[in-house]
C-alpha cells in the first residue's frame, strides 16, 4: 500500500495523539500489561452482560467453583478444594477457607448459595438463564461446604460450573437494589482487584497480594497491574502496538501479523481456542434449492473445497493451524468422530455433479457474516466456481442472519460456534440438534442422539453416541468444520504465554501471560 505525503503527515498526528492519551507509565519495567478490548464495557459482571469481551475480562477479577485444565483433559478445584458425585443427581463441594474477596471480607459457604439462588430467583432476568434451569436446588452443608442438587442427571454439571459460572459476594452484591452497579466497583475473588471499570477509558486491575486457590486451571498472576483500554479498530490498535502504547494485540489478520512480527521489538503467538468456522448445507431444501437435497451434489461441493487457503487467509502461511478432525474441539469433554471428511477433488466433484444430472452446474448462495466468515465465502465462491457452481455471497448482519435461519433461508452458512464456552460437546450439541429454527437436516434421530448425549453418565457410552451423530452428520455433507477457531497474538518480545495452555475463544486469560 502507498501513502501520500499528507496522508503519512495524518497517520504520525495520529500516533502522536494516541500516544499522548495512554498512560505513560505503563510497561514492563512498571509491571504493567497494557492491551485493548473491541468494546466499551461499563459493567464488568458476566452475569449482567454476557459479551465475550466482558467474559474474558472478568475471568481475572471472578472465580469459579471449579476449573478446566486443558492441558490434562479434567476438572479442577478453583474455590473449591475437592468434591465427590453423592449420586447422579448430586455433587457436594468442599470449599476453601482462606479465600477473602477483593474488599477483604471472607469468602464461604453461603456465597455459592446466595449466587446460584439469586440466579435461579423468578425475578431475576439473565439472558443465559436457561443455562442453570438443570439445578433444583443449591444447599449449604456447613461455613464451606455445599451441595448442589440436579432436576435430572446430566454429566456436564462441573462444565457448567467451571465456565462462565462466577460466584459473587453475598454482603456487596445482595443489598444493591439495581444489580448493575455491582459491576461498575466489582467485588471478586479472582487473581486481580479492579480498581478502574470506565465504559469510555476502560479497565485498570492490580494483582492481589495473595491467591491461595490457585490451580492448574487458574495459576497465581504473575504480572502487577492490567491496563485495558476500549479500540474498536484493527488499525488503531496496529497503530499503538507499532508505537509501543500496548504489549499485546489480538485476532490481526494473518499476513499481517506475520509481517507485523517481523520487527524486532514484536513476536507472534498462535493459540488455538475452542470452536470452529464451518459449513452448513440446507440438506431439506428448506430454503427452496432443491439440488442440495441430492447427497451427490452435496458431495460435489465437500470435493470442491480447499481449507489450506482459509488457514492461510486468517492465520497466515508461517503458522501452524490445519483443519479440525471433528465439528468438536479435541480438548472437549465427550467429543468424538471417526468419520473422515471428503477430500479436496475438483474433479470428483465435477463427476459427481455429471451423474446428479448437472453437468452444466447450477447457482448456490453463500450466506456469512464480516470478518473471518467473508473472508471464507469469498475463497470458497472461487473453488465452487471452479467445479462448475455458480456460488453468490450474502454478507449478513447478526440479525439478518438469525431472521434467514428462522425463515428457513439459508442455502450453504459460513459460521462459527466456539461451544458456548463449555468445556464439553453439551452446548454444541444443543447448539446444532436442538428442535429449533437450526434443523436444516430433518432427521429427527439426530435430535435423539444428541438427547441421549446430554443425559448419559457413562464417559463411554456418552462417547458412542456423540460418535454415531457426527459420523452421520458428516456422512450425509451436512455440517463439515473448515478451520478451528484461534486467537492470533502480536505482542511484545517482553510478554510470553504459557506453553500448552490453550486459549478460549474469547481472548487470553491473565494465568497465561507473564514477561519474558
Amino acid at each position: 500500500m502507498t501513502f501520500s505525503r499528507s496522508s503519512a503527515i495524518c497517520v504520525a498526528a495520529g500516533l502522536a495523539a494516541l500516544a499522548a492519551s495512554y498512560p505513560a507509565n505503563a510497561q514492563k519495567s512498571k509491571d504493567t500489561l497494557r492491551h485493548t478490548q473491541a468494546d466499551n464495557i461499563a459493567v464488568l459482571d458476566q452475569w449482567i452482560d454476557p459479551r465475550p469481551e466482558v467474559e474474558f475480562n472478568s475471568e481475572a477479577a471472578y472465580d469459579s467453583i471449579v476449573g478446566y485444565d486443558d492441558d490434562k483433559g479434567a476438572y479442577v478445584g478453583i474455590l473449591a478444594k475437592s468434591w465427590k458425585r453423592v449420586d447422579p443427581r448430586i455433587l457436594e463441594f468442599e470449599l476453601h477457607e482462606n479465600v477473602t474477596w477483593s474488599d477483604g471480607e471472607k469468602f464461604d459457604a453461603d456465597d455459592v448459595v446466595y449466587t446460584f439462588n439469586w440466579v435461579l430467583h423468578p425475578e431475576t432476568k439473565l439472558r443465559f438463564k436457561e443455562a442453570y434451569t438443570w439445578m433444583e436446588k443449591v444447599e449449604k452443608l456447613g461455613t464451606h461446604k455445599v451441595r448442589i442438587v440436579s432436576k435430572v442427571a446430566i454429566p456436564w454439571d462441573l462444565a457448567r460450573l467451571s465456565s462462565q459460572t462466577f460466584i459473587l459476594p453475598e454482603h456487596a452484591h445482595g443489598p444493591l437494589k439495581d444489580k448493575q452497579d455491582f459491576g461498575r466497583a466489582p467485588v471478586g475473588t479472582g487473581p486481580y482487584r479492579y480498581i478502574q471499570v470506565d465504559k469510555n477509558t476502560g479497565l485498570i486491575a492490580v494483582k492481589r497480594d495473595t491467591y491461595p486457590q490457585a490451580s492448574a486451571a487458574k495459576p497465581a498472576p504473575t504480572i502487577g497491574r492490567l491496563v485495558v483500554t476500549p479500540v474498536g479498530d484493527t488499525g488503531t490498535v496496529t497503530a499503538l502496538l507499532l508505537a509501543g502504547q500496548i504489549d499485546i494485540a489480538r485476532n490481526i489478520p494473518g499476513d499481517q501479523a506475520n509481517m507485523l512480527a517481523g520487527r524486532p521489538e514484536l513476536r507472534l503467538t498462535l493459540r488455538e481456542a475452542q470452536g470452529t468456522q464451518y459449513l452448513m448445507i440446507d440438506v431439506i431444501a428448506r430454503s427452496g434449492k432443491k439440488e442440495l437435497t441430492d447427497p451427490r451434489v452435496r458431495e460435489a461441493i465437500m470435493a470442491a473445497i480447499d481449507t489450506d487457503p482459509y488457514l492461510t487467509i486468517v492465520y497466515g502461511e508461517n503458522m501452524k493451524a490445519k483443519r479440525p478432525a471433528a465439528l468438536c474441539s479435541p480438548n472437549m469433554v465427550g467429543c468424538a468422530q471417526s468419520q473422515k471428511f471428503v477430500t479436496h477433488d475438483v474433479a470428483r466433484a465435477k463427476r459427481l455433479l455429471a451423474d446428479a444430472g448437472l453437468g452444466a452446474g447450477f447457482e448456490v448462495s453463500i450466506s456469512a457474516r464480516e470478518g473471518t466468515g467473508k473472508q471464507i465465502a469469498q475463497i470458497m465462491a472461487g473453488q465452487l466456481r471452479a467445479a462448475g457452481i455458480r456460488a453468490n455471497i450474502e454478507l449478513d448482519t447478526f440479525a439478518t442472519y438469525r431472521d434467514k435461519q428462522r425463515d428457513g433461508k439459508l442455502q450453504l452458512l459460513v459460521s462459527g460456534y466456539a461451544g458456548g464456552g463449555l468445556p464439553d460437546v453439551a452446548q454444541l450439541l444443543n447448539f446444532f440438534f436442538a428442535e429449533d429454527p437450526r434443523n436444516y437436516h430433518g432427521r429427527p434421530e439426530f435430535f435423539d442422539l444428541a438427547k441421549r448425549a446430554n443425559l448419559e453418565m457413562d464417559p463411554q457410552m456418552r462417547l458412542n453416541l456423540v460418535r454415531q451423530l457426527f459420523d452421520e452428520v458428516t456422512k450425509m455433507h451436512y455440517i463439515v468444520p473448515l478451520i478451528p477457531a484461534s486467537n492470533v497474538y502480536v505482542h511484545s518480545k517482553d510478554v510470553k504465554f504459557r506453553e500448552g495452555w490453550p486459549s478460549n475463544g474469547y481472548g487470553f486469560t491473565m494465568s497465561e501471560v507473564s514477561w519474558q
